[in-house]
């Protein structure tokens, strides 16, 4: 489906192929979706919660992206100048991208979280990774709750990182100009938790 101007809207889709294109226009799709394809120049992307894939690739060059469904396999989502918001989340490896806009997810499980923003926040409410997080904010902070992965990446160039996780690891934290304060060490954790920022404190706890 493709269209120059005008928004797309669609529920209960069933299909083994989903490819669809605005240049200016939003889009709102639910249903089985099959391998996805999405891809918007300006103008709003929102998945709803009905919505199951196979794999999914969503974009937009200037606007948001909201997402909530299943996928089996790989989800990919990048905007140029946006936020992208992922909610009631099961994929395997989740990548997410936004050159300028904040990132936030919220019951979200995943097999790996590879996410980066260049000027902009994270915000992560009960995330669980089967394997490893890597978050990267260039200007911005990163404020996590609830959030459990095998490995964690965590950096900020500007911006402080404050993390609750839920299960011990084995900490390196570094603060360029900034305070660092890990949990205590504990002889039965297994894993990494890397935390580095160039300006800013690096906060870690262990959820109650």
């Amino acid at each position: 489906v493709k269209t120059t101007s005008g928004d797309i809207k669609a529920d209960n889709l069933s299909s083994l192929l989903t490819n669809v294109e605005t240049t200016s226009g939003h889009l709102e799709l639910g249903g089985d979706l099959g391998v996805f394809t999405a891809s918007v120049t300006s103008g709003k992307i929102n998945l709803k919660e009905n919505t199951k894939a196979e794999s999914a690739i969503v974009s937009t060059t200037s606007g948001s992206i909201s997402i909530t469904g299943d996928f089996e396999s790989d989800l990919n989502v990048s905007t140029t100048s946006g936020r992208i918001n992922i909610k009631d989340v099961n994929s395997g490896n989740a990548t997410l991208k936004a050159n300028s806009g904040d990132i936030s997810a919220e019951n979200v499980k995943a097999l790996r979280l590879d996410a980066k923003t260049t000027s902009g926040s994270f915000t992560l409410n009960d995330v669980i990774c089967e394997e490893e997080m890597n978050l990267n904010a260039t200007s911005g902070k990163l404020d996590l709750d609830k959030v459990d992965a095998s490995n964690y990446n965590l950096k900020s160039t500007s911006g402080s990182i404050k993390a609750k996780i839920l299960s011990p690891k084995n900490y390196s934290g570094h603060a360029t100009s900034g305070k660092v304060t890990l949990p205590e060490a504990d002889a039965n954790a297994e894993g990494i938790l890397r935390a580095e920022t160039t300006s800013g404190n690096v906060t870690i706890e262990l959820a109650n």
